[in-house]
């Protein structure tokens, strides 16, 4: 994979801009920790704060962790049972001056170097301090909304579900180029405006045991209908050429460019606080990052040969609300997200309907121990449903449900010094009866290295579950993490 040219640029001019910054600042005079300056929640960052000194402007940190997964649902004998394992080195760079700081990440694993080179470099964030305003520039994870780990209104960093939801939610979003700007000169109140040039979409797994059924059946369907043209096309008796042209067709190369200004996502945010209350509101515009199918031009069977499905990523608007009290022992916190699409009124097959979204839920800690018990209530609901008339809508349900909710459950507890640590976490899809169950152990050793036991259960009996492509992949792991 080659570099893209627009985001070559686009490095060398926040170099540019953020070296002229630099050179105000005293070089590497001060020592600054290994993390954001100011708030991002899910934050890979705060990973690494622990225990590094403050003393220095320039520091290096880093984390070798490897990992040995049993899956224990998909062979039907020992010699058939797959086993997963991907060593990874993390290594991150960080400067802190009076005016400037600057965070690096690099990760290294055999996935993202053959599959994903330009993830080497995970993230990179330059920042200044001027006056009122806080400016960052360069490849980001930014995170928006109150819920704990789970959001309706975090829209412009896309989700890597190649590995599912194993990976932590800031571990799973990828980094984007973008530029945002934090405007706390407001009594009480913080602006925020945040743009990105393009847009990355969502990835998924095209082989493995990840792979979700929607892209199986788009494959399916494409190769079908590519496979009624090559036969057009060329004589039977040509299949060297029938066999090129379906390798040429698949689900990816009929997804449009998303590296151009066309994607590029724009967003403001207000956030405050009243009395106990922290609350926002902002507004997303970019697209959504899953593709829809335009399937009207397809026919079956036909004569002519029929054209292939056309991807697109559709334009949606964000409106959102958020907030989050302590009330008591509780600690509350939700987001609300109304979500519009070109297709107002819903009778557009080929563009996903307007819908809102929500999160609602709480967290309490237990006067035994440190025991922590989080609930959150994830969920969507499908506007204009009664025009969904074809099995082709992008947005069509084949038991008629347009909500989509799940309550997902968190308790973790520590013990013997806070050496080991247990958690638990369980999630349940209301409408379909799924559940999902992640139980984790993990032991300190000795300071920085850290060895954890963990596995997945998945449980998914009807065919319109989101898990049940899925449902034979319980597993347990093993790791092992060693941070410096």
């Amino acid at each position: 994979m080659k570099m893209n040219k627009k985001c070559f640029v686009a490095v060398l001019c926040i170099l540019f801009v953020f070296g002229s910054v630099w050179a105000e600042d005293e070089a590497f005079d001060e020592f600054g920790s290994f993390g954001d300056s100011f708030e991002r929640s899910d934050s890979f960052f705060g990973s690494f704060d622990e225990g590094v000194a403050s003393a220095s402007a320039l520091s290096w940190s880093g984390r070798v962790d490897s990992f040995v997964r049993l899956y224990t649902d998909t062979g039907s004998s020992a010699e058939s049972t797959p086993v997963a394992s991907d060593p990874t080195l993390t290594l991150g760079l960080t400067y802190a001056g009076d005016k400037t700081d600057f965070d690096a990440k690099i990760k290294l694993s055999h996935e993202v170097i053959i599959d994903y080179p330009m993830d080497v470099l995970e993230e990179l964030t330059l920042r200044s301090y001027l006056g009122e305003f806080v400016v960052e520039a360069g490849k980001m994870k930014v995170v928006w909304g109150k819920g704990d780990k789970l959001h309706v209104l975090d829209n412009f960093n896309a989700t890597d579900f190649t590995d599912f939801l194993i990976p932590d939610y800031i571990d799973r979003r990828i980094a984007l180029p973008m530029v945002r700007v934090v405007y706390n000169g407001l009594e009480q109140m913080s602006f925020e405006a945040v743009y990105t040039p393009f847009m990355t979409a969502d990835r998924f797994a095209t082989e493995g045991l990840w792979v979700p059924g929607s892209y199986t059946t788009l494959k399916e369907s494409v190769t079908t209908i590519a496979l009624a043209n090559a036969q057009a096309l060329f004589s039977s008796d040509n299949y060297a050429l029938v066999v090129a042209y379906l390798a040429s067709i698949t689900p990816e190369g009929l997804q449009p460019n998303t590296n151009t200004v066309e994607y590029g996502q724009y967003g403001v945010r207000f956030t405050g606080t009243v009395n106990t209350f922290d609350w926002g509101a902002s507004y997303y515009l970019g697209c959504n990052k899953q593709p829809s199918a335009d399937l009207s031009k397809v026919t079956y069977p036909s004569v002519v040969p029929s054209q292939l499905p056309t991807l697109a990523y559709d334009r949606l608007q964000v409106f959102g609300l958020e907030g989050a009290t302590v009330f008591g022992p509780l600690n509350f916190r939700g987001e609300f997200a109304y979500n519009l699409t070109d297709d107002i009124d819903g009778d557009d097959p080929w563009v996903s309907n307007n819908s809102v979204g929500w999160v609602f839920g709480f967290d309490v800690g237990f006067p035994v121990g440190n025991l922590s018990f989080n609930v959150q209530n994830i969920g969507s609901y499908t506007l204009k449903n009664d025009k969904i008339s074809t099995v082709y809508d992008v947005d069509y349900n084949a038991e008629g449900t347009w909500s989509n909710n799940k309550i997902v459950f968190a308790l973790s507890d520590s013990f013997l010094h806070e050496k080991l640590s247990t958690e638990c976490n369980l999630i349940w899809g209301v409408e379909n009866g799924d559940l999902m169950v992640m139980p984790k152990i993990t032991y300190s050793v000795t300071e920085g290295l850290d060895a954890s036991l963990s596995g997945m259960y998945i449980y998914a009996s009807e065919n319109s579950s989101e898990f049940y492509d899925f449902r034979n992949n319980s597993f347990v792991q093993a790791k092992v993490a060693y941070s410096f």
